[in-house]
């Protein structure tokens, strides 16, 4: 079978569209600006965009006149380019974190409430990043993204795309052993208060080696660059690119999300249990709060978009444990909801109606399970912000 991500609408009971894939996916995230646009990264180590708006580019499964239509890639990245491995994770940069060739933030008059690039992570050790305007920067129409000195939009009969290349691409290493970082999750930790508890290139990562580390793909090196700032990216040293590192659990990480209620608080969730971190200017050596083990392999975990105080774990035995720390205390979770037969493989929450929540979990046999939030864990309690 072709390598294929489904596209769902909620009222319907089959996918709407396929989105072809050079390779099985691993990671894949909706442009929140423009949500037509989809990035994904795979397990070839290619990465991918597609555009849900150009309809030129879907074909009719014509073997199966059952199947929805499949969606081709708008880019690909040219095989050697992309990272050298599988693609761990993926995030869109903030459009005030929109960046240049030199990885340095754009100025202000360039930027807009859009965001047009994202960033991958794998095992290699790699962070590189994606401008989707590939097309229009080679057109030489993006100088302040990147100066381009010959437009060149070369095909290979065995690669039918633009030789899609990174804008800018960092590899740090730890200060102690000098040694690779092989990174499992990411992301950008946005900050919604007025104080900016996190800096424009910060981005939070978790390691195969179990750490929890803070990386900034702009360091501050004037002293290393010249008047132009030419060459940055061959001075910086990449053991400078890491601001901390701290041990998080005794196995990669599976989840690693920042609470959307208090941006200085991050779930961190491993095989047999999670932790709570607490991170700003100062972070502590552990963290502030250390699940029980649970009596099955952990799977994933993710925050309440509702309920500060709520957190969902799912699980290979196909039950999801709902943590309570509002009503339950911090020793075991509120209830614990046995949802498939199969072990869970993905979990996404929306918010359906001001009374209704959903959960859409995926397992291992590939289908898609939808389940309606008890209402407890989806309306707010009094005061539960404060």
């Amino acid at each position: 079978s072709i390598p294929s991500v489904a596209i769902w609408q909620l009222e319907n009971a089959a996918p709407v569209s396929l989105l072809k894939s050079p390779a099985d996916c691993t990671v894949f995230h909706f442009n929140m600006h423009q949500p037509h646009l989809i990035a994904g990264g795979c397990r070839n180590g290619s990465v991918v965009l597609w555009d849900l708006s150009i309809t030129k580019l879907q074909e009719v499964n014509s073997n199966q006149d059952d199947m929805p239509p499949m969606i081709q890639p708008v880019l690909m990245c040219y095989p050697g380019h992309g990272p050298n491995g599988i693609v761990a994770d993926l995030c869109w940069l903030p459009p005030q974190s929109q960046i240049n060739a030199k990885g340095k933030i754009i100025d202000g008059c360039h930027l807009t409430e859009i965001s047009h690039q994202f960033l991958t992570v794998s095992g290699d050790g790699q962070i590189i990043f994606w401008d989707v305007r590939f097309k229009e920067i080679l057109e030489g129409k993006l100088p302040f993204i990147a100066k381009v000195k010959k437009q060149v939009f070369e095909y290979d009969d065995d690669f039918p795309y633009i030789k899609w290349m990174p804008l800018y691409k960092i590899k740090p290493k730890q200060s102690f052993g000098r040694r690779n970082i092989s990174f499992c999750k990411a992301f950008i930790p946005l900050a919604s208060e007025p104080q900016n508890l996190f800096h424009a290139t910060e981005l939070l990562c978790a390691s195969e080696e179990s750490d929890l580390i803070s990386i900034t793909w702009s360091p501050k090196s004037s002293s290393q660059e010249d008047a132009s700032g030419e060459n940055m990216m061959k001075d910086i040293p990449p053991q400078h690119y890491v601001q901390w590192t701290r041990k998080d659990h005794s196995r990669p990480c599976l989840s690693l999300e920042q609470s959307p209620f208090f941006p200085h608080l991050v779930l961190s969730v491993c095989d047999w249990n999670f932790h709570l971190w607490e991170i700003g200017e100062t972070v502590g050596k552990t963290p502030i709060f250390t699940s029980p083990s649970t009596s099955s392999f952990i799977t994933g975990g993710k925050w309440s978009p509702t309920r500060p105080a709520v957190i969902f774990i799912t699980k290979a035995d196909g039950a999801m444990d709902i943590w309570d720390f509002i009503t339950e205390g911090c020793y075991t979770p509120h209830s614990t909801i046995q949802l498939v037969a199969n072990k869970i493989t993905s979990i996404a929450l929306k918010q359906n109606t001001e009374m209704s929540q959903l959960a859409m979990i995926g397992d291992s046999s590939g289908a898609l399970n939808l389940f309606e939030v008890p209402l407890l864990f989806a309306k707010p309690v009094p005061n539960e912000y404060r």
